[in-house]
């Protein structure tokens, strides 16, 4: 698989190239500076993943998606961060990113995000019911419990009480959690 790392931050680029490069799953690493380089590279071969971080010095790197999907439909876009929390997730998935991971993510989950694997968790999403699943999907997407209210079709009270009833089923203190944990099998 070719992979493409887009930081403007050089040592971050030695460290995570570093990890890719240990991976059988990677065929090819590029790793790049700015947007423009990656677009260069995607003019001349295909990409099948871009890792890019959202906090380029000189560019908007979520508004650089559209640019991204023109030049690799089919590439893989993973907006990287250095807090994936909720809001953050939402705003990077509706910019067009297929998949959003803090930087401080453990190295498997990095490595599996990368390749396409959904991170692993350690959550145990199987105890939650097809409805949970959905509310916990919602968290994940960064809705607020009125926005999830509007969407069950609840009142925003029994909206806040459901997804609370989804954490203490997850054994989580917080939504953010569920949010940086990420969709894991959910």
């Amino acid at each position: 698989m070719r992979i493409a790392l887009v930081d403007d931050d050089p040592r971050v680029r030695r460290a995570l190239g570093d990890l890719l490069r240990r991976s059988d799953a990677v065929d090819e690493l590029s790793e790049h500076g700015d947007v423009l380089s990656l677009l260069d590279l995607m003019r001349e071969r295909a990409v099948d993943t871009v890792l890019l971080d959202i906090r380029l010095q000189h560019s908007n790197a979520l508004a650089a998606v559209p640019a991204i999907r023109r030049a690799g439909p089919r590439t893989r876009i993973v907006a990287m961060t250095a807090v994936a929390d909720a809001p953050f997730a939402a705003h990077a998935r509706n910019a067009g990113a297929d998949a959003v991971i803090a930087k401080t993510a453990p190295s498997a989950d990095v490595l599996d995000i990368a390749v396409g694997n959904p991170p692993r968790t350690g959550l145990p999403w199987d105890t939650l019911t097809p409805r949970e699943h959905g509310i916990a999907e919602l968290v994940v997407a960064g809705f607020s419990d009125a926005e999830i209210a509007v969407r069950l079709g609840v009142p925003a009270m029994a909206a806040r009480a459901r997804v609370a009833a989804v954490l203490a089923r997850l054994g989580l203190d917080v939504r953010a959690q569920l949010a940086s944990a990420g969709r894991g099998s959910a």
